[in-house]
């Protein structure tokens, strides 16, 4: 199963990008980190004033969302913060179990950097968001569960689990984020989803796509966020 594209948008992405995953642990590919991250991204040519043309890149769509604390959340809270993603559901009995683990790895590492740092030197803010592709199980108080035993304080802000529409996520996870998610009977727990990381960048592009079953990848994607710092301080 192909994710699918949207008509008249120019999508920069790698191969595993469209790959739709079941909920089997797999091998993984190997990815390496770059000092000058990707971006990749849905986004559109247009004309400018010169006869040009330029590119732009599309903006989070904003949907009807709350997080495992009943809050409601707006895109627009995100912006000049880096951004961690991936889609998963409470239940899966596959693949999400060993991104569950690993993102909670990366989490604490990066709870551990955040304190040790202050003001400037700290760079933009760091946000984990991780939406749930099996809304009306996942229910505020199994969300707020899993966030708990996966390392999250109560009431925190920092990593949120999100739940909405469930045809409105599994559009955003293909149209946006460049990810795959979709019910499917045959497949362990129900659905097909893809098992990447993704990393934004304060300015909402997608800066690298990792596999969240592999430690050694998740190490990669760490490198990449202290690359994104890095330019972002470059840029103050």
């Amino acid at each position: 199963m192909k994710t699918r594209f949207v008509h008249g948008l120019l999508w920069i992405c790698l191969g595993s990008m469209s790959s739709l995953s079941s909920c089997h642990r797999g091998d993984s590919s190997s990815m390496t980190s770059s000092d000058a991250l990707p971006i990749l991204g849905p986004m559109k040519l247009v004309h400018n004033d010169a006869g040009g043309l330029d590119t732009v890149f599309m903006s989070l769509p904003e949907l009807v969302l709350e997080d495992q604390t009943g809050q409601p959340f707006h895109s627009d809270s995100l912006r000049g913060q880096i951004r961690v993603v991936d889609f998963f559901f409470a239940s899966c009995p596959g693949i999400c179990v060993d991104m569950g683990a690993n993102m909670a790895r990366i989490y604490a590492n990066q709870r551990v950097h955040q304190d040790s740092v202050q003001g400037v030197k700290a760079g933009p803010g760091l946000r984990f968001l991780s939406y749930t592709i099996d809304p009306n199980r996942d229910t505020r108080e199994v969300l707020a569960d899993y966030a708990v035993r996966h390392g999250v304080p109560a009431q925190s802000r920092d990593w949120l689990f999100l739940r909405g529409d469930e045809a409105s996520i599994h559009r955003l996870a293909e149209q946006y984020y460049l990810l795959s998610a979709g019910v499917d009977s045959t497949a362990p727990g129900g659905f097909l989803h893809s098992g990447q990381f993704l990393l934004l960048d304060p300015k909402g592009r997608i800066r690298g796509l990792y596999d969240g079953t592999s430690a050694d990848e998740c190490k990669v994607l760490e490198r990449d966020l202290d690359a994104l710092r890095r330019e972002w301080s470059e840029e103050q």
